[in-house]
């Protein structure tokens, strides 16, 4: 019996990977969600989150509530593409701290690949507060390098400059422009086949 084990042996590892274990594609995206909300838009995919920031030291005075929530989509109109980023900081008093986002300076995005995207905020929508929740907006145009950058690598970090000083953030999902990105060029392609 004990002659058999080495040819046993021999014929696992002969046979191919793909006979043991199951092969599964290697380029999952989630499903493109899209969003009607802005009738004048012609594209605009919902928003997703990009990073939510609880530092520890908060936690016993923000025991379920993040301190930070950026979320961010992406949407076309007059084939032009635009970056929508939502800042929403879970204190009243966060223009007091910050300010406002500077509309004269450039937004920073780091990608995983090292390359630094410089984009220009073109709409700065005024800071509300609703529940104890301060919101800030901001639309930045994409030119067709950014797009393209933001297609084939993740987000690092996202920088930008308030009233009262340069910020960065680490991002924490990093593909979430990736895939809308990738969503605007599926739909751009089958409108243009029709």
């Amino acid at each position: 019996m004990n002659h058999f084990i080495p040819l046993i042996i021999t014929l696992l590892i002969a046979l191919p990977l793909s006979a043991q274990t199951h092969s599964y594609p290697t380029s999952f995206a989630p499903p493109c969600r899209w969003s009607n909300d802005l009738p004048k838009i012609q594209r605009a995919l919902a928003f997703d989150t990009l990073l939510k920031y609880r530092p520890a030291e908060l936690q016993p005075w923000l025991p379920a509530t993040p301190l930070l929530t950026i979320t961010a989509r992406l949407y076309q109109q007059s084939s032009k593409t635009y970056l929508q980023l939502r800042f929403a900081f879970a204190v009243p008093q966060a223009q007091t701290y910050y300010g406002r986002i500077m509309t004269n300076y450039l937004v920073r995005i780091i990608l995983l690949n090292g390359e630094k995207i410089y984009l220009p905020v073109v709409r700065n929508y005024p800071p509300s507060t609703l529940s104890a929740t301060t919101h800030y907006q901001i639309d930045l145009q994409l030119n067709e390098h950014a797009l393209s950058a933001l297609r084939l690598h993740g987000i690092d970090k996202i920088g930008l400059f308030w009233e009262t000083g340069y910020e960065e953030y680490d991002v924490r999902y990093v593909d979430v422009l990736r895939n809308q990105a990738r969503c605007l060029q599926l739909t751009s392609k089958k409108t243009s086949k029709k």
